[in-house]
Parts: structure tokens; sequence; C-alpha cells
């Protein structure tokens, strides 16, 4: 008789409802917060620009006011000076926004002065549009294809496609009035993404 307890015993402990299992809403408890977690690290990071290189940091003694904005990108042509490439820093001054064709390579380059005075001297690209050409509206750089817009004096993301990849700015440096970069780095420059 006591088999036939204890087997009556197990069938009723058998289909008696016993809650949840927990293994079940402990992984599914896993799985929401590490989506949420994973949500959170990309928008926190969605506007830092990623860069490879330090760029220059010359300041000129004076501030610039874009008011008479959109200034677009003016073509002006660079020399090569053995290994380096080299650019007229009065015709970066005149014409506030350059695009700079480098010969010897695809990859061309831009230069401007931000609000602040500092040369910047970047890639031509906005990589993951592949643009090459932009404008400065009075605090922006702006991609002239996604419409993209970085803050001119630190090139962080504001709006658009592609807020983390401003052009990449380069390292230089100026010397009796001329801009000098490493050919290298720009004959060897590929896209981050």
């Amino acid at each position: 008789m006591e088999k036939s307890e204890a087997k009556n015993k197990f069938e009723e402990d058998k289909f008696r409802y016993k809650g949840p299992n927990k293994l079940i809403i402990a992984s599914t408890l896993f799985v929401i917060l590490a989506v949420i977690g994973v949500f959170y690290v990309k928008s926190s990071n969605s506007n830092q620009i990623v860069s490879r290189y330090e760029g220059g940091d010359y300041r000129l003694n004076e501030t610039f006011e874009y008011k008479n904005s959109p200034i677009s990108m003016t073509n002006i042509k660079s020399g090569i000076a053995g290994d380096k490439i080299k650019i007229s820093l009065e015709k970066i001054k005149k014409n506030k926004l350059v695009y700079i064709d480098v010969k010897g390579t695809d990859n061309a380059m831009t230069a401007f002065i931000t609000n602040a005075g500092r040369l910047v001297v970047a890639v031509a690209m906005c990589e993951p549009c592949r643009s090459t050409r932009f404008r400065i509206e009075e605090y922006n750089l702006v991609c002239e294809t996604c419409g993209t817009r970085w803050n001119l004096n630190d090139l962080t993301g504001l709006s658009g496609g592609c807020p983390q990849y401003a052009p990449e700015g380069l390292p230089y440096k100026v010397k009796d009035n001329y801009v000098y970069i490493d050919k290298q780095i720009v004959y060897e420059w590929k896209p981050r993404i």
C-alpha cells in the first residue's frame, strides 16, 4: 500500500502548479539588462569622435566669426617639400575653408580656422557617406551630402547620420607661414569605417 500512496503523491505533485521556473526568469532578466546596457553605452558614445591622430594645435592671435555664412570650400593647391605636403597658411586664412587636392593620392585634405582661432587640418571626408565637401555655417562644419553637423571648434558631432566620423584631424607643423603635413600619413590614410 505504501507504494501506491507514494505513486499517488507523485502523480499529484506532477500536475500541481509550482510557479514559474526560476531559471527562465533569471535568464530573461539577464538578457533584458544586457540589452539595456548595450543601448546605454551606444547612446552615450554616439557623438564621440573616433580619431587615430592627434591634430595640430596652432593658434592665430585672433578669433573668427562666420556671420556671413554659409562659407563654401575653396580649392587650393598644395606643394611637396621632401616628405611633407606644404600648404600656404595665408590662403587658408583668406578663404576660411579650403579643399586641398594632394598629388599622388586620392585622399584630399581640408583646412579651416575655428571660431577660437585654431587651425584645423583634416582629411576631407565624411566617411559614412563618403562626401569630400563641407561648408561652414556660423559655429558648425556641415557635410554637403548628408547634412551632418559638427561643432567647428572641436568637431563634436551635433546632428545627422555621421556625427562620430568628423573629418579626421591630422598632425601638422607651421613654419614660415606654411603648414606642413607628413605626406605618408595622407597617402596611407584609410577610412575608419
